[in-house]
């Protein structure tokens, strides 16, 4: 299968679904992940050109750990996309990777990113099969089983669906370490510790499936994608 994840922020997609993506990529399935913007306004000791290549550099080390593709989309924080024109490269890249299943953010989530993030998503992988939205790469198939993700610290999420992870989770956590720019300042914060948040989710939502590690999904309901096979691993 082809799997597309979409992250608002470089670590989003790692923290919310890693461990998932790590089981497909066990089972030998394509992946790619599309980070929309850095997560860098302001950087108190270097450039915002510098601190943005130091994410993308790690963003594509942490993505290779799983064999991913990663797409950088190159758009600002607080300032996503909401005309046509500016859609269409997040379109073209959703259109490349012809995705048999989507991750994307909870619509409902705290961070004005995240939101925006999952009405792209929905707006984008819509707009990436119709016919008349002529772009450099031809319109792929609306067949693709949506899922959103955990949000941050849980709140207000109802998941449906569960991942197991247990033997991926050292993975997704090698891969979140790889992120160092973002996990190192928070290290050993007593509350925003970036692993140990990760791990104690994951642990929650283990719990709750009835194994060691999980990961937690809520299926998106919508036409075309009504069928039973949920195509989770």
């Amino acid at each position: 299968m082809r799997v597309l994840a979409i992250g608002a922020h470089t670590d989003d997609v790692v923290l919310q679904a890693g461990g998932t993506l790590a089981k497909y990529a066990a089972g030998g399935h394509t992946i790619t992940i599309i980070v929309l913007c850095p997560g860098v306004r302001k950087h108190d000791e270097l450039s915002y050109e510098e601190a943005v290549a130091i994410r993308k550099q790690e963003a594509e080390a942490s993505a290779s750990l799983v064999g991913a593709s990663l797409v950088w989309m190159g758009y600002e924080d607080f300032n996503l996309p909401r005309t046509f024109e500016k859609k269409l490269p997040l379109v073209d890249a959703i259109r490349q990777a012809n995705p048999d299943v989507i991750f994307g953010h909870y619509p409902d989530d705290y961070s004005i990113d995240h939101r925006m993030a999952a009405e792209l998503t929905d707006e984008c992988y819509m707009m990436a099969f119709q016919k008349g939205i002529e772009t450099d790469v031809p319109p792929c198939v609306p067949t693709a089983m949506i899922y959103h993700m955990d949000t941050v610290g849980g709140l207000g999420f109802v998941p449906d669906t569960y991942v197991d992870i247990t033997e991926h989770f050292e993975t997704k956590r090698r891969m979140m370490e790889l992120h160092a720019s973002e996990v190192r300042p928070w290290a050993g914060h007593p509350v925003f510790d970036t692993l140990e948040w990760m791990e104690v989710t994951a642990r929650y939502r283990g719990i709750q499936r009835a194994v060691r590690y999980a990961e937690a999904f809520a299926w998106s309901r919508r036409w075309a994608s009504v069928e039973e096979d949920r195509r989770l691993p």
